[in-house]
């Protein structure tokens, strides 16, 4: 069954051509996917089949009817980095979604703890994005879940992630700097319930903003790229890529934060790449790291010889 994404259009949008208020609600949905949508009939302007040039007024209801599509491929395998009765620190690699979502059902990062570790009461810890590489805690069992849980909420859990910068940062080298820019979900960019995604900004002040800060250390630059560590303060949803974004340093290959440039890469260059934190069970400082991917190894490589 088609998959509904409904709009009511606000004032400002009166006398607007639908192609361009769809546009601009369905930010990752290029206007060719928009004029084919139309045109094949599954959009609907106050329950007729408009034209692209067909124009809304203040309160028309449209209803973009979307075909569910196959469930695209994702790599299942995974390393292991630490292990114990209490926990495992897999080895996430991109393009696996953490949970089932949107297109993905059964290719997802729980799916194959099941498949390696079957019978096992294991529960992820916390999320990275799909694209996103490296360390992903993982309890085994319900007591293990609850302490990880709460260590992360506490904000005792310290993440470090790598990233590849699209312009050179002006800092020295084993320089830090915080960006302190509360963000916000942009709720103009998609309905609620759209399968192209939302986007953090920076929060407006008529928008619900939560703080949000991130620490960053430029560890080697080139002439048009930058290799930086970030450690987030916070914990909010694409913090790292919309804080880069903000100041002028999206990461590498990152479609929305990005400008939509792939760069040559087939994800955004992220990596988490340590994490440490105090043991479910007895308290001590656990701390793991995970090696930069082959292909963000690459795509650094390049950046410093061209």
């Amino acid at each position: 069954m088609p998959r509904i994404i409904p709009f009511v259009v606000p004032p400002e949008w009166d006398g607007a051509r639908v192609d361009h208020f769809l546009a601009a609600r369905l930010r990752r949905a290029s206007r060719t996917r928009i004029h084919r949508l139309i045109v094949d009939g599954d959009i609907t302007l106050n329950e007729r089949h408009p034209k692209a040039h067909t124009r809304v007024h203040t309160g028309s209801r449209i209803a973009v009817h979307v075909e569910p599509l196959a469930e695209p491929d994702a790599p299942m395998s995974f390393g292991v980095l630490y292990e114990d009765a209490s926990l495992l620190v897999v080895d996430k690699p991109a393009l696996l979604p953490m949970h089932a979502g949107g297109r993905f059902k059964t290719r997802t990062l729980v799916h194959a703890l099941v498949a390696r570790f079957p019978g096992e009461p294991l529960q992820i810890a916390h999320r990275l994005d799909r694209e996103t590489s490296g360390c992903v805690v993982v309890a085994r069992g319900v007591d293990s879940a609850r302490v990880l849980k709460r260590a992360f909420a506490r904000r005792l859990v310290e993440k470090t992630y790598t990233a590849i910068v699209r312009a050179k940062p002006p800092w020295s080298v084993g320089e830090r700097i915080t960006i302190d820019i509360p963000i916000a979900r942009d709720k103009d960019v998609t309905g609620p319930d759209s399968p192209f995604g939302g986007k953090m900004v920076a929060a407006r002040d008529e928008m619900a903003s939560r703080k949000a800060v991130t620490h960053v250390t430029l560890v080697a630059a080139g002439r048009s790229a930058g290799l930086v560590t970030c450690r987030p303060v916070t914990g909010r949803q694409h913090q790292i890529r919309a804080h880069l974004a903000l100041i002028g340093f999206p990461v590498a290959g990152d479609k929305i934060y990005g400008g939509g440039a792939s760069d040559g890469l087939a994800r955004h260059a992220l990596h988490a790449a340590r994490i440490a934190f105090p043991h479910p069970v007895t308290g001590a400082r656990v701390e793991v790291a995970s090696a930069l991917p082959a292909d963000l190894q690459d795509y650094w490589n390049r950046a410093l010889d061209s």
